[in-house]
């Protein structure tokens, strides 16, 4: 994984704003300076404000990528099945996966991704009369309620994550699961180690028709990712790794 220099990618799009200003306006003899145009001094001021905003957003843009490349090991990211082997349908079906020192539960995927980086900033005197219409009100668009779907019969819900006394617990459940059918989870299981290594889950499978829980262990292994010798300088550069999920806000 190489180093994202936030420096350099935030210096090159400024410097590729600035190039976009372009030199005074020379007024006309006749007809002077167009009354419908921002005069050039206040659109260059207001470039120089909006110029500092930019680079300040930039920045913070970069500072969220960089916070969710989890620069030093994976990200583990997994659907859970349940098969049963059984003669019978099995009823009421609870999976718990304890998970270990070291193995951090992520709750919400929304928190792995990112807006949109700040559009790039140009050099413009402004119309007047645009900037009149600007001013009057539009409605607001209108948002249609999300709606839920139901879920297969047969898939896990879940995960719900559970705290006790400093230990996390990822659980799973789903209603039957006939016999010589898998169960698979419609949301993933994310996880993130703090080192690289081997990790094990340890699992119960609680069933409403069943005496006992079925138990097992998952293991997970994590590799060291190696840096790389060379630094991401540009923007370009970053969203090309495609390390962070961007969204389409």
């Amino acid at each position: 994984m190489a180093e994202i220099d936030i420096e350099a990618c935030i210096e090159e799009r400024v410097a590729e704003a600035r190039g976009t200003v372009t030199p005074a306006p020379t007024a006309n003899p006749y007809t002077g300076l167009d009354p419908m145009r921002e005069r050039y001094d206040r659109a260059l001021a207001r470039f120089n404000t909006d110029l500092a905003a930019y680079a300040a957003e930039l920045r913070a843009w970069l500072e969220g990528y960089e916070a969710r490349r989890w620069p030093s090991y994976s990200l583990v990211r997994a659907h859970v099945a349940i098969e049963n082997n059984g003669q019978s349908v099995a009823d009421g079906v609870t999976l718990r996966l304890t998970l270990p020192d070291g193995l951090a539960a992520v709750r919400d995927e929304d928190d792995l991704s990112i807006p949109p980086a700040p559009k790039p900033l140009r050099f413009e005197q402004r119309n007047l009369l645009d900037l009149s219409l600007d001013s009057v009100y539009t409605p607001p668009p209108l948002v249609l309620p999300k709606l839920s779907l139901p879920s297969a019969p047969s898939a896990l819900m879940g995960p719900e994550l559970l705290i006790d006394r400093g230990s996390v617990t990822a659980q799973f459940r789903v209603e039957t699961v006939t016999h010589g059918v898998t169960a698979v989870s419609r949301n993933p299981l994310l996880v993130t180690p703090t080192s690289p290594g081997t990790y094990v889950l340890a699992w119960e499978a609680h069933v409403g028709n069943l005496r006992h829980p079925a138990r097992g262990t998952l293991s997970v292994r994590v590799d060291e990712r190696t840096p790389e010798s060379f630094k991401l300088d540009t923007l370009a550069a970053v969203l090309a790794t495609r390390e962070v999920r961007i969204r389409e806000d």
